[in-house]
């Protein structure tokens, strides 16, 4: 005989449990979590339970590094004996692989920007005049692209060149920040322009963005938008501009990271599993704090994903590595891995006091361009 239960006969729990809920919610994304915040308050104070965060940081680091992939390390050190500037690269799993670039000049040189094309760097070089050279670290190729003092416009300049990939158009684009003096007020005029391969042209950017002259060179490049960070009368923004839309976004930042009576906390911009990120360092704790964005534009979207300390030998952070270790400097100058998940200290062999720059080369995003390199940098003559 069939037996069939009515309706009346089923009990149904409405009441999930904490374990499957936060098993659920730890694998979604900062920005949907943010915006799942006004459910219910339970929700709402998931960033403040300890459990809810570890099961979060756990999954975050484990997915997928691809982001890290095409990435270099650049040491950009002065040999104080010869003076000098001598370059290294690093590659590998974990950068181990070291490699004495040949630099054919004794220029000072700034490495601009966090991309490269097939191996090219754009370089620039300050003295009594304004250099631009373009340097393949494969075939040590080196040219100058721009001069200054040949210009014929003396009172042009222009900083903050980035590039980046439009993948809506199949383009590579160029900005620069542009300097000039009028002739009718002698004053000084700012304005972004930007460059289309596929155009082959410049133009004004319609965008309107405040120039401000405290603009941090610590720069990151991430699905078509660069990033950078400003400072404003003692306020930080995150400053972006996707290469698609050819449009600025300003994210303001955590008080934490806000320079207070002209003290300015350090701070390395980086990318931490596809989420832009600052590492923030507290140099009198020997401690540092890595904060992850959520949303562009939305402040409220940043939380604190780690603190990491104290380490009585950290100098400063430098940034984050392919299996999401934290590079750092120790106090005497050695460079050291910093392992999030066994907090464990490998040093690398590697001593400097100099800059450290992690270059991405786009020309995985298109690699049948293999005359892009020349074209781009060539657009700054």
């Amino acid at each position: 005989m069939d037996i069939t239960l009515s309706d009346s006969n089923v009990e149904v729990s409405h009441y999930i449990p904490d374990d499957i809920v936060f098993s659920i919610l730890s694998k979604l994304s900062l920005k949907s979590l943010k915006r799942f915040e006004c459910v219910c308050k339970s929700w709402s104070l998931l960033f403040d339970n300890s459990y809810f965060m570890t099961m979060f940081r756990n999954y975050f680091i484990s997915k997928d590094h691809s982001f890290y992939d095409g990435i270099s390390l650049f040491l950009h050190l002065v040999d104080d004996e010869e003076d000098e500037d001598v370059l290294y690269s690093l590659s590998g799993e974990r950068f181990e692989k070291i490699v004495k670039l040949d630099w054919p000049n004794n220029y000072s040189f700034d490495i601009l920007g966090p991309i490269s094309f097939n191996g090219t760097l754009c370089l620039g070089h300050y003295d009594n005049s304004h250099k631009i050279m373009s340097w393949n670290s494969t075939t040590t190729e080196f040219k100058i692209i721009y001069d200054s003092s040949n210009s014929c416009f003396p009172d042009f300049s222009y900083n903050h060149c980035q590039v980046g990939y439009d993948h809506v158009k199949d383009d590579y684009k160029m900005i620069r920040l542009i300097h000039c003096t009028p002739a009718s007020n002698g004053g000084i005029s700012s304005f972004w322009e930007i460059f289309s391969l596929n155009n082959n042209s410049w133009r004004k950017i319609c965008d309107k963005y405040p120039y401000s002259p405290y603009r941090c060179c610590n720069e990151v490049y991430m699905d078509g938008v660069s990033h950078w960070w400003e400072s404003r009368k003692n306020n930080i923004y995150l400053v972006s501009f996707d290469f698609s839309k050819e449009s600025f976004i300003t994210t303001p930042v955590p008080s934490c990271l806000e320079d207070v009576n002209n003290r300015i906390t350090p701070k390395t911009l980086t990318v931490l599993n596809g989420s832009i990120a600052f590492i923030v360092d507290y140099e009198e704790k020997n401690t540092f704090d890595i904060l992850i964005l959520g949303e562009l534009g939305v402040k409220e979207s940043w939380i604190k994903l780690f603190t990491i300390g104290p380490l009585p030998c950290l100098k400063t952070p430098i940034g984050i590595g392919k299996k999401v270790d934290i590079l750092i400097r120790k106090k005497d100058n050695k460079l050291a891995w910093f392992d999030i998940t066994t907090e464990t200290i490998v040093e690398t062999g590697v001593t400097t006091d100099d800059r450290v720059v992690y270059v991405k080369d786009l020309i995985s995003v298109k690699p049948d361009n293999l005359c892009l390199n020349a074209t781009m940098l060539n657009v700054l003559l």
